[in-house]
């Protein structure tokens, strides 16, 4: 229990740092739309600049984003029920499937966007062979982490639904 409680304490810490980040993204929106000025939001999260694309990708990366802080939200919510020793109710199987299916879509859609990125860095003659590093690397095993911890998540889901069932189906023999 005390590394369940270890966990919440990580996933918390993580869910308000994402809030702060989603609380400057809106701002950042909010302000562009504001002042009409296109521009400010390409800057926001666009690994692209000066390209067509750009605000297509800073939008869908700031989507992203936000996705992943819903996706630890429903997390936090599952991790909270399971504190509260609520394991074998269908809202908490629900929470981490809601949450395995946020985190990879937020996995596929990064993929999709990077693989976006690559293509115009090279169609645009800006992407050096070279600097194919360990970062990318990273950047790629990452994402694949992130889809193997999202379905983990939804097979979690299936389990618990499956003990529930059994539960039931337990308590009605006696």
């Amino acid at each position: 229990m005390r590394t369940a409680k270890i966990l919440n304490a990580i996933i918390d810490l993580m869910f308000y740092i994402l809030g702060l980040g989603v609380f400057f993204i809106i701002v950042q929106i909010v302000i562009s739309l504001v002042t009409l000025d296109s521009e400010a939001l390409i800057y926001l999260r666009s690994p692209i600049k000066n390209s067509g694309l750009s605000l297509y990708l800073a939008l869908s990366n700031c989507m992203i984003y936000i996705l992943f802080f819903i996706g630890i939200g429903y997390l936090r919510e599952g991790i909270k029920a399971f504190l509260a020793k609520r394991i074998f109710e269908l809202k908490t199987a629900n929470y981490f499937r809601t949450s395995g299916i946020f985190l990879s879509i937020t996995a596929l859609t990064s993929c999709l966007n990077y693989l976006i990125g690559i293509y115009f860095k090279i169609e645009n003659g800006n992407y050096e062979h070279t600097r194919t590093t360990s970062f990318e690397l990273h950047q790629t095993s990452l994402l694949i982490f992130m889809l193997i911890c999202g379905l983990a998540f939804i097979l979690i889901s299936h389990v618990l639904k499956e003990s529930i069932a059994y539960k039931q189906e337990n308590e009605l023999t006696i």
